[in-house]
């Protein structure tokens, strides 16, 4: 948990996650969407794509939303 102006462990918590974050893309680089070129078609691929950017747009707003809120008031 973070404290309100622990700036050096809100920093350290960052780094952690970015580093696990980095860790999943490769391994969805590596594995998820090489397996995906390999089942599906460009079209199929490409339908997925903006599918995929329209739940993004339509269930992680809100949720950005409240965590920026949350980041502000940190400060």
């Amino acid at each position: 948990y973070l404290i309100k102006g622990d700036y050096l462990r809100a920093q350290q918590q960052l780094h952690v996650y970015a580093d696990a974050l980095l860790d999943h893309i490769a391994v969805e680089n590596e594995e998820v969407f090489q397996i995906a070129a390999s089942i599906f078609d460009d079209n199929e691929l490409e339908t997925m794509y903006f599918r995929f950017i329209d739940i993004d747009r339509e269930t992680l707003k809100p949720e950005l939303e409240t965590k920026l809120e949350q980041i502000r008031n940190l400060f």
